[in-house]
């Protein structure tokens, strides 16, 4: 009986196809929002899964990814690649903003990506990708890199499937 339990556990982690958190690549679809804050969730629409990050005129921010670079790697980050799936309703302002802020909460960069200027279609998942530069004044230790979905309207907005990959360089 033991075995095949075991057997059991082996085949079902083996064959599981959720994305892991691992490295310098951090991966939310919101199935599993541990290590991310407020998080608002939505039954409809997903782009996979169950549920997606569901931002509304009450809930005006998504997701946060909150991480200090000392926590990322011991090299220097020299870009943050982030990546993900967006579904704007018409009249949808959003944007996607990258934050780096020191310990004492002062900001070193604030930067917004708005989706509405390259989300063309309402109402259809759509990927968006973008890359941030990370320059040596940001790369501290204890500076802290954030990343968060910001709706600027009272249309719904939806996200899934975030990921964010540090791309080190200069060691």
């Amino acid at each position: 009986m033991k075995k095949i339990i075991l057997v059991s556990l082996v085949v079902i982690a083996g064959c599981s196809n959720i994305p892991k958190q691992k490295g310098l690549v951090y991966y939310n679809d919101f199935e599993y929002a541990k290590g991310w804050e407020d998080v608002n969730l939505g039954k409809e629409p997903v782009h996979s899964g169950v549920y997606s990050n569901k931002m509304d005129s009450i809930h005006q921010y998504g997701a946060t990814f909150k991480l200090p670079f000392k926590e990322v790697a011991n090299g220097k980050v020299a870009s943050v690649k982030i990546s993900l799936w967006a579904y704007l309703e018409p009249n949808a302002k959003t944007s996607i903003v990258t934050e780096v802020r020191r310990p004492d909460q002062g900001s070193l960069l604030y930067q917004g990506y708005k989706l509405e200027d390259v989300i063309k279609e309402k109402n259809k998942w759509q990927e968006v990708e973008f890359t941030v530069p990370i320059n040596d004044s940001l790369n501290k230790p204890d500076n802290i890199f954030m990343v968060y979905p910001w709706n600027l309207s009272k249309s719904n907005v939806y996200v899934d499937d975030v990921r964010i990959e540090f791309i080190l360089g200069g060691f």
